[in-house]
């Protein structure tokens, strides 16, 4: 992918904040719909 631990840490941060205002199964389901779309683009 060629992401910085930097660039990692400051996306997963602007991910996190994000997620406080989701519960945790609105971030569950959220995740598997992404999971979902990133796998079958790849298919």
């Amino acid at each position: 992918m060629g992401l910085t631990e930097n660039g990692k840490t400051k996306t997963w941060l602007k991910f996190a904040s994000f997620c406080k205002y989701i519960t945790k199964k609105e971030y569950d389901i959220l995740f598997k719909k992404l999971e979902r779309l990133l796998c079958s683009s790849y298919l």
